[in-house]
C-alpha cells in the first residue's frame, strides 16, 4: 500500500504537463518504476 501511495501521484506528472518541474527526475522514474515492479509481483501473488 505504501508504494502505492508513492506512485499514485506519478500520473499527475505525466498526465499534466503544466505540474511544476520535478528535479531528478530520472532518479524519481527509477524509484517510481521499482514501487511498479513491486506491486504487479504483489498482486500476482495475491492471485495464484
Amino acid at each position: 500500500m505504501e508504494s502505492a501511495k508513492e506512485l499514485a501521484p506519478a500520473y499527475t506528472y505525466s498526465r499534466y504537463p503544466d505540474m511544476p518541474e520535478i528535479k531528478d527526475i530520472d532518479l524519481k522514474a527509477k524509484i517510481f518504476a521499482d514501487y511498479a515492479e513491486g506491486i504487479i509481483k504483489w498482486a500476482k501473488k495475491q492471485i495464484s
